[in-house]
């Protein structure tokens, strides 16, 4: 399950002993696909790595925070919870499928004080490969490494007056908390907000392809692939069709995007759906994993000839 052979970055020894910094953002309906992306996280480790993880949420039962918490048996992980005060965005516009947890990432800066660098991930998703080679990425000179959004979906970026720059998706970016503290963002995705005015549609996103623009080092896909390359031919400016090609065969991050999650029971979903469920044994809700086996079996063939996968495995 692992990506095969990452190529070493220049200067950097990826063996060496980190203590990286991981965030994500969560309410009561997502804690058990947050969990999820834990696991899949950890048990990917390195072995002489260790994450400190910083869960944001606007107030979280304890039972929530128990079962999250909960993965710091899985491996070298130590979890804090920071409660983020919604009223900061509670007048900030929302898509059909998404809460105001999408906005937390905007404030990570301020929220850690701290640090210097963070990567953020989405609840969405799962890990397939350690994150050193990611954690590594050298960002000085960025905002963030990010991966890009395809062609088709950038031109929808094309009515809000956006400044020039490749479009990227936020749901996996390596932060740099310093240089985003050092020209002082935060109140600039308060102006791009009202500059994007009504035509905003991914929200945080949205935002925070306006004020990072052009300050973006793009990941290659395979740390972010989500579901629309599986479904639709698709082009990148800053990736080629045979990476693209190679990175769909082996992800080292499966992002499950658009509404047809590998939780509900319906076709055309990911290519890696049933990674999501093999991750799930190993978190608190271990007992919903024969829902995932039923799926599987009910769908059998039937199902593979209507799927993502497709595209990538023809028959």
């Amino acid at each position: 399950m692992n990506c095969p052979n990452p190529q070493p970055i220049s200067g950097v020894n990826i063996q060496m002993s980190h203590h990286m910094k991981v965030a994500l953002a969560t309410d009561s309906n997502y804690v058990q696909h947050a969990c999820v992306a834990i696991a899949s996280l950890i048990l990917n480790l390195d072995s002489d790595a260790s994450v400190h993880l910083y869960v944001l949420h606007g107030e979280l039962s304890e039972r929530a925070k128990s079962q999250i918490k909960s993965c710091e048996r899985l491996g070298a992980l130590t979890v804090e919870f920071i409660q983020v005060d919604d009223s900061e965005f509670s007048d900030w516009p929302l898509a059909v499928h998404l809460t105001t947890a999408a906005y937390y990432r905007l404030a990570l800066a301020d929220l850690l004080p701290q640090l210097e660098r963070i990567l953020y991930v989405d609840c969405d998703l799962i890990f397939r490969a350690s994150i050193s080679e990611l954690w590594h990425l050298p960002i000085d000179d960025y905002y963030a490494a990010a991966a890009e959004l395809s062609c088709a979906l950038a031109t929808e970026y094309d009515n809000m007056n956006m400044p020039e720059g490749i479009r990227f998706n936020s749901g996996v970016m390596l932060m740099n908390l310093k240089r985003i503290r050092e020209h002082e963002l935060l109140p600039k995705y308060k102006q791009a907000l009202l500059a994007i005015g009504e035509n905003i549609q991914a929200c945080d996103q949205d935002i925070l392809n306006y004020v990072m623009a052009g300050k973006i080092y793009f990941l290659d896909q395979t740390w972010n692939l989500t579901t629309i390359p599986y479904r639709e031919d698709v082009q990148y400016k800053t990736e080629t069709d045979e990476q693209l090609k190679l990175a769909m065969k082996d992800p080292c991050c499966v992002h499950y995007t658009g509404r047809r999650k590998p939780w509900n029971f319906e076709r055309k979903r990911h290519a890696f759906w049933f990674d999501y469920w093999r991750y799930l044994k190993y978190t608190p809700f271990y007992w919903k994993y024969p829902v995932g086996l039923l799926q599987k079996v009910l769908t059998g063939r039937k199902y593979e000839r209507n799927s993502t996968e497709c595209r990538l495995f023809p028959r």
